[in-house]
């Protein structure tokens, strides 16, 4: 594959919950403005643990709507405070879920 400019992002899309039990299923979400930045969050592992995370990050943009000073995977200023915010999600949902 050539590319002059930009970046590829590729993922498989199959699940597996067992022997027999395969679905499909997105592994990655894009987040766009265009003219000022993409996020492509590309996740493997834990179904639930994706869809609660990327859930929570959905609601922080819905919320925004609203409180438009409120923190969402838009606003972050730079590449680690994204990851942040996202690492900040994903334990929120681990720690919510973990007596489950």
């Amino acid at each position: 594959m050539l590319c002059r400019t930009g970046a590829v992002f590729l993922s498989d899309s199959r699940t597996s919950a067992g022997m027999d039990n395969i679905t499909m299923r997105s592994k990655m979400r894009v987040y766009e403005k265009p003219g000022e930045r993409v996020i492509c969050i590309m996740t493997s592992g834990n179904l639930s643990l994706t869809q609660a995370t990327l859930a929570l990050i959905d609601d922080d943009l819905i919320l925004a709507n609203n409180e438009p000073a409120s923190e969402t995977i838009m606003t972050t200023q730079t590449l680690y405070e994204t990851a942040r915010y996202v690492g900040t999600k994903v334990r929120a949902v681990e720690k919510r879920d973990r007596v489950a």
